[in-house]
């Protein structure tokens, strides 16, 4: 296993938002946002992963769930909607 998000945090206790690439540390912590990228050779780790995921490359997000993930990172909808664009997911 890697760095404890314990270890994470408290290295990066000023930072507005961290972006971590883990499926595993998903058992540590509940993030404001899950974004999965499916892999052709999925790790047992990823269902976890799947199920916790509020954004997913190549499947449909709607527009309300869009606008819940901006209040919930409180963020403009226009950049909500860049980070959707970025991970590859679709919008509805």
């Amino acid at each position: 296993m890697g760095t404890s998000f314990s270890t994470i945090a408290a290295e990066h206790r000023n930072a507005q938002f961290l972006i971590i690439e883990s499926n595993t540390i998903l058992q540590e912590i509940t993030p404001e946002c899950v974004i999965y990228i499916p892999a052709d050779n999925k790790k047992p780790s990823a269902e976890v992963a799947i199920k916790k995921a509020d954004i997913i490359r190549g499947e449909p997000i709607s527009a309300s769930k869009i606008s819940s993930l901006s209040e919930r990172m409180g963020c403009d909808e226009t950049i909500m909607r860049k980070i959707i664009e970025i991970s590859g997911a679709l919008m509805e």
